[in-house]
């Protein structure tokens, strides 16, 4: 579905030249749910809005479906995130005058459709999200989790067949955060959508399909999970790594043990980095 090749980025500040993403290549294949993992000012949001056509690289190809659509004018490239993308960021980004069911409405209101059937779907969105007695409340009137599961609803309003979602639970709390990367993956399983999801936070690395570590602009590292039995190592190893730092063994010597039986080291160290 998505084809990355040696993406570049480079930001230009005054005189000097920044490198945001050096050289990046990863593949996504569609319906999978895809972490792009590491540490913060790693690059990990740079390559996802880049992804996400929000931003033009500076090198390198990105593949949409066959299609070529790393340099393409603005107004394509308005039409593929109209039409196929979806996006969830940090801060929310829903309009503070309006509705639940209006926020979701509005990027339907761009493609045609009647209103009354804009309006339907909104609501039967926001019920699947559990928000239907939230149809009416006003962004100042929700939590923070139901803020971004309107976001959610708002991203999924015109059927995308990706979402894009940026550090989607940095501003929430370690219960509302469980529960919005969960309804990331029952969308997944569900709707059958692919999922790019940035986080720098180790817990969630078991949802996905497909880990691709960034650190520096690089990928340091590609992992795909390929079952449950999979999924559930990965929570024994973070069992495995909070018991010996709690009983005071040094990190290196952890990281040699569990080295020695296969664990590849950028994941050890960003599950460290929890703890």
């Amino acid at each position: 579905m998505i084809t990355v090749r040696h993406l570049k980025k480079t930001y230009r500040v005054g005189k000097i030249e920044v490198d945001a993403v050096r050289d990046v290549s990863f593949d996504v294949d569609k319906g999978e749910f895809v972490n792009i993992h590491g540490p913060s000012g790693s690059g990990k949001s740079t390559v996802l809005h880049l992804l996400g056509l929000l931003d033009d690289p500076t090198k390198g190809t990105i593949i949409l479906d066959g299609k070529d659509v790393s340099n393409l004018p603005e107004s394509e490239k308005s039409k593929i995130r109209l039409n196929k993308m979806g996006f969830v960021f940090q801060e929310y980004n829903i309009m503070p005058e309006m509705t639940s069911l209006e926020n979701t409405a509005l990027p339907a209101l761009m493609v045609d459709m009647s209103h009354n059937a804009i309006y339907e779907k909104a609501e039967k969105i926001l019920r699947y999200l559990g928000l239907g007695r939230r149809l009416h409340h006003l962004p100042s009137e929700l939590s923070g989790g139901e803020k971004q599961r309107v976001s959610i609803a708002r991203a999924l309003i015109n059927n995308p067949e990706i979402i894009f979602a940026d550090e989607p639970t940095a501003n929430l709390d370690t219960v509302t955060s469980d529960i919005i990367i969960n309804l990331f993956k029952r969308m997944n399983k569900e709707l059958k959508l692919t999922i790019l999801l940035v986080s720098h936070n180790p817990k969630y690395l078991s949802y996905a399909d497909k880990i691709v570590y960034v650190e520096d602009g690089l990928v340091k590292n590609i992992q795909t999970n390929q079952n449950n039995e999979t999924r559930n190592k990965f929570e024994m190893l973070r069992l495995f790594i909070k018991d010996s730092l709690n009983k005071g063994y040094p990190k290196n010597k952890i990281i040699d043990s569990l080295i020695s039986v296969g664990w590849k080291k950028p994941l050890i160290d960003n599950l460290l980095r929890e703890f």
